[in-house]
This record gives C-alpha cells, sequence and structure tokens, in this order.
C-alpha cells in the first residue's frame, strides 16, 4: 500500500508529502505537520473558550527566548522535510496572531491588545532581542505586531529569517545562561514598569492575576509574565562556564521551557538538553506540575502553537493549564 499522509488537526489525508510538509488548509497554518497516515491515529483539535481583559494602566508580557543555533535548521522529524527553525517560526505566527481581536481559534479575544507586549530573544553563542522591520528592539504590543504583520504568514516569513539569516547574534555555539539573564532582565524592567533601556517609553505597571494554590487552597498574586525558551540541545556556551538558571531565586518562577527531540537520544547533547529544560522549568503553583513541554512528534509539535498562544497571554504556567484552556493535545 502506498504511503499516505494526515493533517492531525483537520484530518485531511494527502497522497504525497507537501512541499514544505505542512496541510495546506488555512485554518491548519501553522501546526498542520504532515505525518504518516495511521488509521488508529486520533485527529488533534484546537478549542476552549476564555476571555482576557488587561487593565487600562497596566501590561503583560511574555518574553520568548528562541534557540538560533545552527542546529534548528535541521529538518525536526523523520519523513517530514520541515526544519525545526521553520516549525517554530509557523507555530509562534499562528500562536501569537490568534491574539488579534477575532482571530482566535480558541475563542479568546484581547480588549486590549495594545498592552499585551511580546519580546523576542534570540540565542547562540550570546543573546539579544531580535529587531523589528524598522531595525528597532522587538518589544511589542499585540497591536503592534498586528499592524505591522497583518497576515500570520508574514509573520512566519519575518520570525523565520529572524532566527536565521537575519539573526542578531552568533550561532555557533548554545549559551543558554546567557539567554536567560536577558530575558531575566526584561521581566524585572516590565516588572519595575521602565522600559527606556529598549526605547519604549511611558510610564506602567504589570497587571497581576490571582489563582488557587493547589495544596494550601490559598489566593496567589501572580504577575501577568511569562518566559517561554525552546531549545534542541544543551548548554554550550564558547568559555565553557557551567549553565545557571537567572529564574531559580524567584519566589515564584515564571519559565516555562520546551525541549525539540528526543530526550532519550544515543546523542548526549541531545540528552543534556532535554534534562537542562525540563530541570529549569517552573512548577505550576495551580497544577504543581512543570512547565515544561516536550515536542518529540508531528503530534506533540501540533500542540506548539497553543503553548506560544499560552505564553503569550499569560494564561497558565503548565501542560495541565494548556488543556485547561482547550489549547492542549487529547
Amino acid at each position: 500500500m502506498a504511503q499516505k499522509y494526515r493533517c492531525p488537526i483537520c484530518g485531511e489525508i494527502y497522497d504525497n508529502m507537501s512541499q514544505d510538509g505542512f496541510c495546506s488548509k488555512s485554518e491548519c497554518y501553522g501546526v498542520g505537520l504532515l505525518e504518516a497516515y495511521d488509521e488508529s491515529a486520533s485527529s488533534v483539535k484546537i478549542s476552549g473558550k476564555e476571555s482576557i481583559a488587561i487593565d487600562s494602566d497596566k501590561i503583560g508580557l511574555c518574553v520568548l527566548v528562541c534557540d538560533a543555533s545552527g542546529s534548528m535548521e535541521t529538518p525536526a522529524f523523520p519523513g517530514n522535510p520541515a526544519t525545526r527553525v521553520r516549525l517554530v517560526a509557523n507555530a509562534a505566527a499562528a500562536g501569537i496572531s490568534d491574539l488579534y481581536a477575532g482571530s482566535d481559534v480558541s475563542g479568546q479575544t484581547f480588549s486590549k491588545p495594545e498592552e499585551a507586549y511580546i519580546a523576542i530573544v534570540a540565542f547562540g553563542e550570546t543573546a539579544a532581542l531580535i529587531k523589528g522591520k524598522s531595525g528597532e528592539l522587538f518589544i511589542k504590543t499585540v497591536a503592534q505586531i498586528q499592524k505591522d504583520f497583518p497576515g500570520r504568514e508574514d509573520l512566519a516569513e519575518f520570525l523565520y529569517h529572524s532566527l536565521t539569516n537575519k539573526c542578531p547574534v552568533d550561532r555557533g555555539y548554545t549559551d543558554i545562561t546567557k539567554a536567560l539573564v536577558l530575558a531575566k532582565k526584561i521581566q524585572d524592567a516590565a516588572i519595575e514598569g521602565d522600559f527606556s533601556a529598549y526605547g519604549i517609553s511611558g510610564d506602567f505597571r504589570v497587571m497581576e492575576h490571582e489563582l488557587i494554590e493547589k495544596e494550601s487552597n490559598q489566593m496567589l498574586s501572580v504577575p501577568n509574565t511569562r518566559v517561554l525558551i525552546y531549545s534542541d540541545g544543551g548548554h554550550n556556551p564558547g568559555d565553557r562556564t557551567p549553565l545557571e538558571n537567572a529564574f531559580e531565586t524567584e519566589e515564584l518562577s515564571t519559565l516555562m521551557t520546551s525541549f525539540f527531540g528526543n530526550p532519550d537520544s544515543s546523542d548526549s547533547v541531545e540528552r543534556k538538553g532535554a534534562d537542562e529544560m525540563r530541570t529549569m522549568a517552573c512548577l505550576c503553583p495551580k497544577h504543581k506540575m512543570t512547565g515544561y513541554f516536550l515536542i518529540n512528534t508531528p503530534r506533540r509539535y501540533a500542540m506548539l502553537r497553543g503553548l506560544f498562544r499560552m505564553a503569550s497571554g499569560a494564561s497558565g504556567f503548565c501542560p495541565a493549564c494548556l488543556k485547561d484552556v482547550g489549547l492542549g493535545d487529547n
């Protein structure tokens, strides 16, 4: 029997692998990564409803910390041509554009997208904010991103090139410590209400939201900030200094992590990377689960859009949170 391929989102069956490895349907953009067809496989759906309102004098912040090392340009899964960096660019573009008013597949909209900020950091030998279309540092509101990139395809191409040929850092090494230090500085600046170091003026405060802590049943006040770092390998700096987690001393860490690859690989660097991402992840105060997400199959890749979406909306910390809002894998 000839090999066929299936989109895990809409269930469409293809006789041949597409040129880019993705389903051609617009509603599957960014997450419809084709996989070998298996009649026993169940389809993945992204659904659910949630509403967010951001206080007029406050902001929310998500810092996306992106591995730009050269290994990210290798195919992610056997039998599919899509590279890891392409998967990330498409999924991030889909997740962020879900926040544009009226376009969220989960039913969630932002009443004030001009107050939800997203910062994008690339890391390799060093770490730096990527540059916007006009050369400015990329700390932008959802509203500004929508204005610059009204189509998710445009945003995906921009992110792809920002992490490859237009990347602001040397991509020969992987210094996770420097990436986390920069992400922490950006988050701290937001909590202090001062983005002037990044070319943004004006006074603001970070919104806080409340949730019930699982074990004590007490109400916790949580800052409306999240940091999400992903990688496909281990900490490998040019100066051989050990990995340090800048978020480790936080009373409530906001650091979520994701690993692209096989945690049981014969490659020691890959195994090391998976262990590091898992160890660094925050502990969700609601579910008492770590905020670690493993992307090791096309089916699990489908949840990456929801992960970028959840992190950007500051609506959760862990895989259980992702399922709570209907954005996780089924």
